[in-house]
């Protein structure tokens, strides 16, 4: 059975947050994309996903990001990729109009079969996974704290930064409003 890309991406994405659980600031979509250089909007439907599914904690906004919503050894590999792959026959029989549909015993022994590849992943969580080898590849991406915080770094004057701000109050609160005295967090390219 091949994996589609989107598990794929899915195990990585799991693997990534498992090795710094607790991280603060917690991992954010642009640094996921940035680090597997995949597209953040494939990242996007994949974190959402997660989420939705229980596997991840989404916080919105600034300061926000995922993280594992539980610890890395309850998660089930074969739980996970079947969630993920949607319990997919290896062959669809009807899809593809077999005449033999219904009377071949070919489709039960395919079935037994991805039963017992699920039920042999299910021997592993995503703890198990996390050998030496793959910690130090995950920790290689992971960018420092140093890293992060100069990333984001604080602006206080910063022209386009300040307009972008007076805009974004005024959408949400209706009014205009004074940034003065505030510390602004922007993005750095």
């Amino acid at each position: 059975m091949q994996l589609t890309r989107y598990t794929d991406y899915s195990l990585r994405v799991l693997l990534y947050l498992a090795v710094d659980q607790n991280r603060n600031p917690p991992v954010t979509v642009d640094e996921l994309s940035q680090q597997f250089q995949i597209s953040r909007n494939h990242l996007v439907k994949i974190v959402h996903e997660l989420g939705q599914r229980g596997l991840l904690l989404t916080v919105r906004g600034r300061g926000g990001g995922v993280r594992l919503a539980k610890d890395p050894s309850e998660y089930r590999i074969g739980d996970i990729i079947e969630q993920l792959e949607g319990g997919r026959a290896v062959i669809d029989c009807k899809k593809i109009g077999c005449v033999l549909t219904g009377k071949c015993g070919l489709s039960g022994a395919l079935w037994r079969a991805i039963r017992h590849f699920f039920d042999e992943l299910n021997q592993y969580t995503l703890a198990d996974a996390m050998d030496a080898e793959t910690v130090a590849a995950v920790e290689a991406l992971h960018p420092t704290l140093e890293v992060l915080m100069h990333s984001r770094e604080i602006c206080r004057h910063h022209p386009d930064a300040e307009a972008a701000d007076k805009t974004s109050a005024q959408k949400k609160t209706g009014r205009k409003s004074s940034s003065a005295g505030r510390i602004k967090i922007y993005e750095v390219p």
